[in-house]
């Protein structure tokens, strides 16, 4: 059962791009990718969007606080 389970696609309905995440390791491209997303939130870009990775239950008063190097401009 395990097996047939562990062969199933069905995901890729859901996530059809799911296979088209994978991390970056060349410092370059980090850096350029950095400044497309710095300049996009700053532009407030509606192809943006920002979410938190993992799944919070607010109704039990869960506060998330992120600090990072400043306030945008």
């Amino acid at each position: 059962m395990l097996l047939s389970l562990y062969d199933k696609d069905d995901y890729k309905t859901s996530f059809p791009n799911i296979e088209n995440i994978v991390p970056i390791k060349d410092p370059a491209d980090i850096d350029i990718l950095d400044a497309a997303l710095i300049a996009a939130v700053r532009d407030r870009s509606a192809s943006v969007t920002l979410t938190i990775p993992d799944v919070v239950d607010y109704r039990d008063n869960t506060s998330c606080v992120f600090s990072g190097l400043g306030q945008l401009q």
